[in-house]
């Protein structure tokens, strides 16, 4: 489990706005990136791992969009479920 310092959160008395948002963004890149760094994860797990960061569910949303993060269900039926992982690096060839 990820340990974050808490910060404000828009509601606490934070301003949600302008620059605001853009760190609340930008940790939650952050967040989202440590989360996968070590490999797929079940996006219950993330959200959870996340939320107990302080990120809110639509700024976690917006991240996995910017980061560029794959989802892929594996399994099937009731025993499939949802992983998360961040894109595979592009190899250029020299």
């Amino acid at each position: 489990m990820l340990t974050w310092l808490r910060q404000q959160r828009p509601g606490d008395g934070s301003s949600c706005a302008g620059a605001d948002s853009g760190a609340f963004l930008q940790m939650a890149v952050e967040v989202l990136r440590a989360i996968l760094d070590t490999g797929p994860v079940p996006d219950e797990k993330v959200k959870k791992e996340a939320r107990e960061a302080g990120v809110a569910n639509k700024t976690l949303f917006r991240a996995k969009a910017i980061v560029g993060v794959r989802s892929r269900r594996v399994g099937f039926g009731l025993t499939g479920v949802w992983q998360w992982s961040l894109a595979e690096p592009s190899v250029i060839p020299s």
